[in-house]
């Protein structure tokens, strides 16, 4: 993959030393869920690193889980927003015997071993900024490597003002949801905040991350990621044009040949 050689020093080594594993190593057929303690114990195992989601419970804990609603993963047709950390942790996800983690239960099992990734899904304005500092909070003890990333360039542009030394990643894709606004897209497909969030590295949706565009946001110092590769024709796309990948479904002989 086409390192950035101009990468900035701030930028460290394990963010393209090894691949990221999407919602950890999950495997459904395998009765591993995504985003659970049972995901993240087997990219342990096999020393890589972890992508995984967080949002906030009704009462401000954040939780590791990528839908806003339950429904999906937990069989449970409420918002996450709407529920309590505790009644949370007592779903089980897809059926098995995990169930939704806190961030701060996941930070400490995982304990540094390998890095994560960590995506703040977007908040409403409101909620923004408690979603922010609660994330940090919990993360500004931790003694581990890890990054956080999001789609909502305001969320970075808020954690650079409470943490600007954290590892900062936008994320991006041209086919943003319908339901945002014009505008909303227009922002999350060019990057248009990146002079405010100053991100350290652009996270692009692997299907088009080819685009002239895409490349020309990468400005000297950053890096560029590619997500979610989950074929041989992504991988082969993703060597092409990303420094690393946030990968799924691929078997690890052949992303460590990357």
């Amino acid at each position: 993959m086409p390192f950035s050689k101009s990468a900035s020093a701030q930028i460290p080594g394990w963010l393209t030393s090894q691949p990221i594993a999407h919602r950890g190593l999950h495997d459904l057929q395998g009765g591993i869920a995504e985003n659970s303690l049972s995901s993240f114990q087997k990219a342990i195992d096999a020393d890589i690193a972890i992508e995984f989601d967080v949002h906030l419970s009704s009462d401000g804990h954040p939780v590791v889980f990528h839908d806003a609603t339950l429904q999906r993963v937990a069989a449970d047709p409420r918002h996450l927003a709407d529920v309590t950390a505790a009644e949370l942790q007592s779903l089980n996800l897809s059926g098995f015997t995990d169930t939704i983690p806190l961030l701060s239960t996941a930070l400490e099992m995982v304990d540094g071993r390998v890095p994560l990734v960590i995506e703040i899904k977007a908040a409403s304005p409101k909620n923004r900024k408690k979603l922010v500092h609660a994330i940090w909070k919990t993360l500004e003890t931790y003694s581990g490597p890890f990054a956080i990333q999001s789609f909502d360039p305001f969320v970075l542009i808020e954690f650079r003002k409470i943490a600007p030394h954290v590892l900062r990643g936008q994320l991006a894709t041209k086919s943003a949801p319908d339901h945002l606004s014009f505008q909303k897209r227009m922002i999350i497909r060019h990057m248009l905040l990146n002079r405010f969030s100053r991100p350290h590295y652009i996270g692009y949706d692997i299907k088009h991350i080819a685009q002239s565009s895409v490349q020309r946001a990468v400005k000297p110092g950053m890096l560029l990621l590619a997500w979610t590769v989950d074929s041989m024709a992504d991988l082969a796309t993703a060597k092409q044009y990303a420094d690393n990948i946030i990968f799924e479904k691929l078997p690890l002989e052949l992303i460590r040949k990357r």
